[in-house]
């Protein structure tokens, strides 16, 4: 059985005040109708197995501090005994506190009281499915079904068999989901919980790990047989392989490994693994998740579906889903080689596809993007057709897409949302990462189709300028000049591009012109949407009174002015054969871009 131990400190959700019961006046002992509003709260408690209470004490502002405190925890402590001594409710179930004087404006009949108040929950047990159980921590031998949207409560238990499902949700800070065989245990807030202990011991198994950058100091200590794990801010996997070797695979974020006196520390997309006893291995970086291919995206229910992907492992975990939101599980395997075939989808109106790759030493990278396929069968096939009217290139792997499908219809890419306009298109700009792109689109009833879309192979871009700069150098015994002309460029694969240019000089001496015309290679990189650095290197012609063959190489950086116009200051050096005459150039160009 996979076994989680998890400590989980998080905001509950509103507590709500059962009942309040009053006392006189520096006393600490109830009447009978006071005792009847305790005996209902018992009865509500004795339904609801699950529930946890807190009774908080408070006193009027007649006394000093320090006797307010002692009166408010006996006013507390009196309504648990109660419950627990007349009407058998599990102690471990019923939290004291001393708020000690009321400062809310009551007066002081209504100050000397202890309220009874749901204890806040740390997490509800939601979208459950077959057979999943749940265990209070003070019902040690009994395992409950759950019932609805349950509650879960520091040190609850939580079990799922083999195909069963369980969401776990914590407020503000997301959800756990169990799989099959896994047991988990939620710690809440706990004044007796030792920080020393770790947060999660592992003993077999995998742990998934998502600890939100926005939340300082998001760590995770886990222990596991061989090694203990700290975990900032990161997304990764720890498991532990059948010889009890840990293994820990960091895709984003920071890791320490420690393990023999030795610490590892980890960075995103780094790993390593410990055997047990001895000390962790040096960091290595993870195989890269696989880019799935596929022929054909929309099937039958007799065809077979094919997989296949370039080698990047060792070996490969696959999952497959039925559901868009990859909950619903159906197959989960790993496999030797990079390509896979499964038969079994007569059953299902669609399935989701993920591999990730494990390298030779067990070290898992990330899961690819999903992979979704529609079977023929679907019952919301009404949906029309997602159609690519346009593809453009904005810079290097920048695209802007333009679709069409019909008013109404929302549309989910890459995790973003976008909605059809009243003309029936919508247009998106994405960075093109592999040859196709996955579109879900859903109408307003729930209905949903998917389309895979396949972005066209690059075109060639091309711009075309002006350029003006300064020159110097000791060619041909020149002094001082500024030359000005025409520059074209295209670009013909990513960053890669050609550039031409056509200049006249004008000298300062008073000589014959100078003529100049280059070809060039260069290549140019994103620094930020606007910025973007660009090498150059080529060869040209120079004529002044003779002919020379000019090789120059130089850098400048692009600079977006607005969608097509682009300024490019750059630093160029020349030098000449024959000859061995060298000069620079600080220029300016402007283009237009296409």
């Amino acid at each position: 059985m996979h076994t989680l131990y998890t400590l989980l400190i998080l905001t509950g959700l509103n507590a709500h005040i059962l009942g309040s019961v009053y006392f006189k006046s520096g006393k600490t002992t109830l009447d009978s109708s006071q005792i009847q509003i305790i005996e209902s709260i018992a009865d509500t408690m004795q339904r609801d197995s699950l529930l946890l209470i807190d009774c908080i004490g408070y006193t009027d502002k007649s006394g000093s501090f320090k006797t307010n405190q002692i009166i408010a925890l006996k006013r507390a402590q009196k309504v648990k005994d109660i419950l627990v001594k007349r009407f058998k409710i599990n102690p471990e179930r019923i939290y004291v506190i001393a708020a000690g004087t009321d400062t809310s404006g009551n007066t002081p009949e209504k100050s000397r009281r202890t309220d009874i108040v749901v204890h806040p929950p740390d997490a509800i047990l939601t979208d459950f499915s077959n057979r999943v159980t749940l265990q209070p921590f003070y019902t040690p031998s009994i395992w409950l079904s759950p019932k609805g949207a349950d509650p879960l409560y520091r040190f609850y238990k939580v079990k799922t068999a083999r195909a069963s499902l369980a969401d776990i949700y914590f407020p503000h800070k997301g959800t756990i989901q169990l799989g099959s065989e896994a047991l988990l245990i939620v710690y809440g807030p706990s004044r007796q919980h030792k920080k020393s202990q770790p947060d999660v011991t592992l003993s077999t198994g995998k742990l998934y790990t998502l600890l939100s950058r926005e939340i300082k100091q998001a760590k995770l200590n886990i222990k596991t047989p061989a090694a203990e794990v700290s975990l900032e801010s990161a997304k990764g996997k720890i498991g532990i392989d059948k010889n009890k070797t840990t293994l820990v695979s960091i895709f984003d974020g920071y890791a320490e490994v420690f393990a023999k006196g030795e610490k590892v520390k980890l960075k995103s997309g780094e790993g390593t693994y410990v055997k047990i006893g001895e000390k962790p291995a040096p960091p290595e970086k993870l195989p890269e998740p696989p880019v799935i291919k596929s022929s054909k995206y929309t099937l039958n229910s007799s065809d077979t579906l094919k997989i296949e992907w370039e080698p990047t492992g060792e070996s490969y975990h696959i999952q497959i889903f039925r559901d868009t939101l990859l909950k619903k599980l159906v197959l989960d395997t790993v496999i030797n080689q990079n390509s896979f075939r499964w038969n079994n989808i007569s059953s299902y109106t669609m399935l989701a596809v993920r591999v990730s790759s494990i390298s030779k030493a067990g070290l898992e990278s990330d899961y690819s993007n999903p992979m979704f396929f529609r079977i023929s069968e679907e019952r919301h096939s009404s949906l029309p057709e997602i159609k690519l009217l346009n593809v453009t290139r904005i810079h290097h792997n920048l695209y802007r897409l333009r679709i069409k499908s019909k008013p109404g219809i929302m549309l989910y890419l890459q995790n973003n949302i976008i909605e059809i306009g009243n003309d029936s298109t919508a247009e998106i700009i994405l960075r093109k990462t592999s040859p196709s792109i996955t579109v879900k689109s859903v109408d307003k009833y729930g209905n949903f189709r998917i389309d895979t879309l396949v972005i066209s192979a690059q075109k060639p871009s091309y711009r075309i300028g002006m350029c003006a700069g300064y020159l110097n150098g000791s060619l041909l015994s020149w002094s001082y000049e500024i030359a000005a002309g025409f520059e074209s460029k295209v670009s013909f694969y990513k960053g890669l591009g050609a550039e031409v240019g056509i200049y006249r000089g004008i000298l300062n001496t008073g000589n014959a012109p100078l003529y100049m015309g280059t070809f060039s290679l260069s290549y140019e990189f994103d620094l930020t949407s606007r910025l973007y650095p660009e090498f150059m290197f080529g060869y040209g012609l120079i004529y002044k009174n003779s002919r020379y063959t000019l090789q120059t190489f130089g850098a400048g950086v692009n600079i977006k002015l607005l969608h097509s116009i682009i300024l490019l200051p750059k630093v160029l050096f020349y030098s000449t054969w024959p000859g061995n005459n060298r000069f620079k150039e600080i220029a300016v160009s402007v283009y237009f871009n296409k």
